[in-house]
């Protein structure tokens, strides 16, 4: 759905295409209820201009592609 707002110029062009695309998902055994909710969560994003931001956490993760022998060592213990 999110390529045909790319290739159809007006708001109702949009809207048919839309509304085709959920009738054919439909069609094909998907749910109603969760094909107008992503619908409704794609429209919104588009009239109000907001880009969903995930927050991450980076973590950093440090190795050696090598052991070393303390390695060895401590697994002797």
């Amino acid at each position: 759905m999110c390529e045909g707002s790319s290739y159809i110029g007006t708001d109702g062009g949009v809207h048919e295409e839309i509304e085709r695309s959920s009738q054919v998902l439909v069609n094909n055994g998907f749910s109603e209820k969760d094909i107008h909710r992503l619908t409704r969560k794609i429209i919104d994003s588009w009239y109000n201009n907001k880009k969903e931001n995930e927050k991450k956490e980076e973590i950093e993760i440090f190795y050696k592609a090598a052991f070393s022998t303390a390695y060895k060592k401590m697994s002797e213990s």
